[in-house]
């Protein structure tokens, strides 16, 4: 290697290079697959959503997923997502890191909601539409999103916003 000159500080005239230098990449993995969410699960089970069987949906905890910062979605959560949802389901198992992203904006003359899901382990962006309720005395509440994109229409995945 060529000897570098030095500037009167006495440092290199030139960055030195290596991979210890390089930026590092951003954790896209916000989302932890969970075995069981109790809060959510039991807030789901005394709720007006009808019969759930649980064993069809993946579980998560996500902490930064919005894409859009003025978004009406908490930026911390927990979910039930269909598992038809997820193209590798075998490798989306409990402890797992997976990234989810969100992108929320308000459907215009209306008191709802569209949001989009993505990740590298959905078959595709998953759009749905919910309603932001007022929490009950407990501070949660449920919030039922209806898939409305299509080969998913009429499924529902099921947050709990975290305050």
């Amino acid at each position: 290697m060529p000897p570098t000159s030095e500037l009167k500080s006495g440092k290199p005239d030139h960055a030195p290079t290596g991979s210890h230098l390089q930026p590092k990449k951003v954790n896209a993995e916000n989302c932890s697959v969970a075995r069981e969410l109790v809060d959510l699960e039991s807030l789901l089970w005394y709720s007006n959503s009808g019969f759930v069987d649980l064993d069809t949906f993946i579980r998560v905890t996500c902490s930064n997923a919005n894409l859009n910062q003025d978004s009406k979605m908490p930026n911390q959560w927990s979910g039930l997502f269909p598992n038809t949802l997820f193209k590798d389901r075998q490798e989306v198992t409990e402890g797992r890191k997976i990234g989810i992203k969100v992108k929320t904006e308000a459907i215009e003359d209306s008191t709802k909601y569209k949001t989009t899901f993505s990740g590298s382990h959905f078959y595709d962006q998953i759009t749905g539409e919910w309603v932001k309720e007022n929490l009950d005395e407990t501070g949660e509440k449920v919030t039922e999103v209806k898939i409305i994109s299509s080969g998913s229409q009429g499924e529902k995945i099921y947050l709990l916003f975290k305050q």
